[in-house]
């Protein structure tokens, strides 16, 4: 299915709805039969689409290919004003105030392209959320990759589905630990009293309690409440019972909001809300979170708990002086590694520096790397993958492998930037196909006639000359791709060796 340009359309769950006939702020309106897409606000703020046409396809594929977003990110809480937000809450629970609350933040970025579609397209294709969604309207476009059923309505049966309890699918740990099944008992039960309110007495039950679900990349532990909403309710009734969703509100409902509206200032917006459809009575509504939103020329992602606890300075810095005290490395110049996992605690090693001293052969990886992975930007724990192919490599007697995207683009390697020559220009792959943001590979782009490209599988084989980009070795040639050799310019690596910061970085 073609759209025009811009034109209005939701799409959720294969079901595509366009031709849009009317709007309205108020949920009196889902009552009148038709099919409505929604976006509610945490704060209660309403838009209701109804459209005309509804098909069974796929989302639709945007005009132009999704580009990563430049400047920097600006967030609603800086990192000491989010940690004290989190004191705060620790306070009221103690005071007997909340027993939990769901803190958040929002953070932003100018966004000047035409549509959130091209970006929906990567979320489906490499997050497959099972209540993704896409909602387009002349003054709200919407992205998600929701994986909470908010609501689902079937007749007089309701169903909601809270998640509370969210770790990495490699944790090996057979259970969710007794933190997370507190706190989605807690929410099982503040759903329970929701739906109280408006389904028949007695129908309310949780046939589904602490269930883990595998979604991409991570484990959830989800619970499912059901009932039976009483007879000649209109969902406006139902909705003022059961919003905002209690998973990202807390418990008690009121109470957490309350903390929430005076400690955050800034409106969460369609970020914590509800988002899906209804027609008459059937629905499907997910709890619109992990959703990216264009506002007022802003690209805005709503956040919870972002990063590691990282402990003090003052931990740091010792750590780091007894690893160089006590390490066997004797050395003037050395390789500090410091690690730290999501308890907060730091590990250190010392290696001995080493310059390359002959030029690289390298092969290519058939393992691709998620390039659409939240922290493919980043040098992370576990690393692996990389390590893996590293030792591919090295057991079938080369230095380093090439790495591909899932579209077979070029990235790097498993430790180094990349720099192609293609008909005589010098190209490095862009942050898009999964680089990192190497230090040495920033020195190129500012200080070499570099620059940056789109590099597929099938261009290998035409590069006339390779260099791997590593802030600890340097600018180092390759010498072959698998059996096939290089040329090696030893001008560039003149020029390298010119650079401001070239030999005292890393």
């Amino acid at each position: 299915m073609e759209l025009a340009r811009n034109e209005p359309c939701f799409w959720m769950g294969g079901r595509l709805a366009f031709g849009l006939i009317e709007m309205s702020d108020d949920p009196r309106c889902l009552s009148e039969g038709g099919f409505w897409a929604l976006s509610s606000s945490f704060e209660g703020e309403w838009v209701c689409a109804k459209f005309a046409h509804v098909e069974e396809a796929p989302l639709p594929v945007g005009q132009e290919k999704w580009r990563s977003l430049e400047g920097t990110w600006k967030s609603s809480l800086n990192r000491d004003q989010y940690m004290e937000y989190v004191e705060e809450i620790r306070r009221q629970i103690a005071l007997g105030w909340v027993y939990q609350v769901n803190a958040c933040r929002q953070i932003s970025l100018p966004f000047n392209g035409d549509s959130l579609l091209p970006l929906m397209n990567e979320l489906i294709a490499f997050n497959p959320a099972p209540y993704a969604s896409y909602l387009r309207l002349p003054d709200r476009e919407i992205a998600s990759a929701s994986p909470e059923l908010f609501l689902q309505r079937n007749g007089r049966t309701l169903l909601s589905a809270p998640i509370k309890g969210t770790k990495h699918l490699t944790d090996v740990s057979k259970d969710f630990g007794e933190k997370d099944q507190a706190e989605n008992i807690m929410i099982v039960d503040l759903i329970r009293n929701d739906l109280g309110r408006i389904c028949e007495t007695g129908s309310v039950t949780v046939p589904e309690l602490l269930q883990t679900q595998d979604h991409p990349g991570l484990a959830h532990l989800v619970s499912f409440i059901e009932g039976k909403v009483a007879q000649g309710l209109e969902w406006k009734e139902i909705f003022e019972a059961i919003m905002p969703p209690g998973s990202v509100s807390g418990a008690p409902k009121s109470s957490a909001i309350s903390t929430i509206s005076e400690i955050e200032k800034m409106s969460r917006g369609p970020y914590c809300g509800a988002l899906g459809w209804v027609e008459d009575v059937q629905a499907l509504i997910s709890g619109a979170f992990r959703i990216f939103w264009d506002q007022k020329e802003l690209a805005r992602i709503g956040a919870g708990r972002l990063g590691y606890d990282f402990p003090t300075d003052r931990i740091i810095s010792e750590k780091i002086e007894s690893t160089i005290l006590e390490s066997p490395v004797q050395t003037v110049l050395g390789r500090l590694r410091l690690i730290f996992n999501q308890e907060g605690a730091v590990s250190a090693t010392l290696h001995e520096y080493q310059r390359w001293t002959a030029p690289a052969t390298i092969s290519i990886s058939d393992t691709p790397l998620n390039e659409m992975s939240p922290t493919s930007g980043l040098k992370k724990m576990p690393y692996r993958e990389n390590l893996d192919v590293l030792d591919w490599a090295r057991s079938l007697g080369f230095d380093d492998a090439i790495r591909l995207n899932s579209k077979a683009e070029v990235a790097e390697t498993s430790v180094a930037n990349l720099l192609f020559k293609i008909k005589g220009t010098w190209f490095t792959p862009p942050l898009a196909s999964g680089a990192l943001p190497g230090i040495m590979r920033a020195l190129a782009l500012t200080w070499l006639p570099v620059q940056e490209r789109t590099i597929l599988r099938s261009e290998i084989v035409r590069a006339e000359s390779i260099y791997l980009l590593n802030s600890l070795k340097g600018f180092q040639p390759v010498a072959s791709v698998g059996d096939r050799p290089l040329r090696i310019e030893d001008e560039l690596s003149k020029k390298a060796a010119t650079l401001p910061a070239f030999g005292s970085v890393g």
